[in-house]
């Protein structure tokens, strides 16, 4: 997440044509001949020969032309092509592309890839082409956090990265004991020589283990396609797994899943979804089984048909207990007291019923309001069933903690280890027993790309069967090197883009603080930014004119200023000229502005206002482009012996001073030439 700024994005017209010829080239491109692809930095590279060949096919002259930027839509395709996996980087959703976050498992609601990106994705797999997204405004989570005047956070797995919280936010980790004692077993990684060995000894692991005792195991997994993969393979042997990952026939039995997931005999195969903060309780969780018990006796009582369609439905055997006849008749009517209520008329939505179930299973007390005695009902209801189940669990639980507990049992080493100790921390949760162990192969993606050598020298080291496990110091330490290895590239990159975002960060300040500073002026103040303003554009004009005839320069004067050149008669020198022209903006500004008021009182103001800040918003989006560009291009600089975070700074700067000179003056040539229409109808 820190690798990737925050985004707000607009949509902007985008030609399917240009996505569709651009794919096309993609495919007929290959890979090492046409262009290179590295992995590791998430980049493609088209060679001298990829470029001629991709010109021939688009039959254009130059790629590089700024009129259509060909070369964008080509690079675009390849990187779809080569670097972006369905199932994997994004699923399929109801038509449409849907990016998924590979840390938590989860889809990123709302998320966009941008640049034309997502419309190469779309054009990929054959899905209409979406309107493109600009970027309005960006800020990366670490200059987002560093505005806030006092930082602290509380995480599991912070001390492997303490330095870097230190170095960037100035704060320092402290361990704090745990409340009870970690029993967890932490076994050694298996590791296997190839990805099918590693998969058959997972199988046979579940199987096993499911034979020996059926306690429970949450098997962690790093993307959608290799859960389902592993699904499929224990279905073959017999074995019927709950499935968590990013789709949303799974994303909607979340709830159910996990509830479940520390029963006997239950197997759990997961992305990363349960990898964060989730509370897997051995023998079952009974504080979640009320929960979705009282959701789906709501949800009926109090939902129109259409929203009943919403709610999830849990499976049969589900709950561990059948409800008595006396506290079903107690929930039967504390629900219909409920649904007599205001409360209970207002909760017409799945969210609204969801926010019910969370109030009443909770221990905040009730307002006292004319629904107070029904969510007091219903609320007793509501524990006497929680701790039904808990007893009904209760054996469970003992048999369960007697198998060891929950059995973690992770596929792969992940690019941190802060993810794999999220993982293990699945299990052995406030003192209960557990185990963890991680099944890995040296062709598992992390090694594979970061590894490179080193792991392809282990693999002709050792001549053994593909199906025996490699158990030797020097795999464990090899493999413990690369993901330091790997931990350490990624902070570099953090590093880097928060070196980078300090150059717009200040930028952003200045920007922000001129564009806050124009609303918050008092009407005089105003005037007075609208006169100053209006003095700096006719250097901005001068400059933009300059070694153009007279008559051009007066063609251009009236058309950025709305009214005809003053006659500049016996002005001799450029400041005499400057005098001049500064004299008729003013004049013309006194001119628009009496216009205006005429119109209404208070709007030459109003207008100001509005003409800047939509300026400043336009400027400052091309500003947000051309830094983007200048990010990936100073790279360049270290071939001519400068820094190039110094030159980013140095060409930045002077980006931010055109950018600025040019929002003032575009902003009172805007206010100048715009004319205001009344409604139809007023008169």
């Amino acid at each position: 997440e820190a690798r990737t700024p925050l985004i707000i994005s607009e949509s902007v017209p985008a030609v399917s044509r240009q996505f569709e010829a651009g794919r096309e080239v993609a495919n007929a491109l290959q890979k090492d001949v046409h262009y290179t692809v590295d992995i590791k930095n998430m980049n493609c590279v088209m060679t001298d020969n990829g470029e001629k060949t991709a010109q021939g096919l688009l039959d254009v002259d130059n790629l590089w032309d700024p009129e259509e930027a060909w070369v964008l839509y080509v690079l675009n395709a390849i990187k779809a092509k080569e670097l972006f996996e369905i199932n994997k980087d994004y699923i399929i959703r109801e038509g449409k592309v849907a990016i998924v976050d590979t840390f938590s498992g989860r889809v990123l609601e709302g998320r966009r890839w941008s640049d034309g990106m997502h419309q190469a994705m779309e054009c990929k797999e054959g899905i209409s082409v979406s309107v493109r997204s600009q970027v309005s405004a960006q800020v990366t989570y670490q200059s987002l956090f560093r505005l806030f005047p006092r930082l602290c956070a509380m995480t599991g797995t912070a001390l492997t990265e303490a330095k870097e919280f230190e170095e960037i936010y100035n704060l320092r980790g402290t361990a704090v004991p745990t409340a009870r004692p970690m029993v967890r077993r932490d076994y050694p990684d298996v590791v296997y020589k190839t990805e099918d060995a590693k998969m058959g000894a997972i199988v046979e692991e579940i199987v096993l283990n499911n034979e020996r005792n059926g306690r429970p195991i949450l098997v962690g997994t790093s993307n959608v396609g290799l859960s389902e993969l592993l699904v499929s393979r224990l279905r073959e042997r017999g074995v019927e797994p709950q499935l968590l990952n990013a789709r949303p026939e799974s994303v909607s039995r979340e709830s159910e899943i996990i509830a479940q997931a520390g029963r006997v005999g239950k197997v759990t195969v997961s992305t990363n979804m349960a990898g964060r903060g989730t509370d897997i309780i051995l023998g079952g969780n009974h504080s979640q089984m009320a929960a979705l018990n009282v959701r789906a006796r709501l949800s009926d009582a109090l939902l129109p048909l259409e929203e009943q369609a919403r709610v999830p439905s849990v499976d049969e055997g589900f709950y561990p207990a059948e409800v008595p006849e006396e506290l079903e008749e107690k929930l039967e009517s504390a629900v219909d007291a409920l649904a007599a209520c205001e409360r209970g008329e207002e909760a017409q939505t799945f969210l609204r019923v969801e926010e019910l179930v969370a109030l009443l299973g909770g221990e905040a007390p009730f307002d006292k309001g004319p629904s107070y005695a029904a969510l007091m009902q219903m609320r007793e209801a509501y524990a006497q069933l929680k701790q039904l189940f808990k007893e009904s669990l209760e054996e469970e639980r003992d048999a369960v903690i007697k198998c060891g507990g929950l059995y973690v049992l992770g596929t792969t080493r992940h690019e941190s280890r802060r993810i794999d100790n999220q993982l293990r921390g699945r299990a052995g949760r406030q003192g209960d027993p557990g185990t963890s162990r991680f099944f890995i192969s040296l062709q598992d993606e992390v090694f594979r790309v970061f590894g490179g050598e080193k792991i392809e020298g282990l693999m002709d080291r050792f001549r053994l069967g593909d199906e025996i496990p490699l158990q030797s110091p020097i795999v464990n330490d090899t493999l413990g090197r690369v993901q330091t290895a790997v931990e350490e590239f990624f902070k570099d990159i953090r590093a880097k883009l928060f070196e980078f975002d300090k150059v717009i960060s200040k930028q952003r300040e200045l920007t922000y603080g001129t564009r806050a500073d124009y609303l918050k002026s008092t009407d005089e103040e105003v005037r007075e930014k609208v006169y100053a303003w209006g003095a700096d554009s006719v250097d901005y004009h001068l400059e933009d004119v300059e070694g153009k005839g007279p008559e051009e320069r007066a063609k251009e004067f009236e058309e950025y200023y709305g009214f005809p050149t003053p006659s500049l008669e016996g002005a001799r020198t450029e400041a005499e000229v400057r005098e001049v022209l500064v004299k008729a903006v003013r004049e013309g500004i006194d001119r628009k502005w009496a216009e205006y008021l005429q119109f209404r009182p208070g709007f030459p103001v109003e207008a100001a206002r509005i003409a800047t800040v939509v300026t400043i918003d336009d400027e400052w989006k091309d500003l947000l482009q051309k830094m983007d560009f200048l990010k990936q291009t100073v790279g360049l600089a270290a071939y001519k012996g400068t820094d190039p975070m110094k030159e980013y700074q140095v060409q930045g700067f002077r980006m931010y001073q055109k950018v600025e000179n040019k929002y003032k003056a575009r902003s009172v040539s805007r206010w100048l030439r715009s004319k205001p229409r009344k409604p139809e109808g007023e008169s």
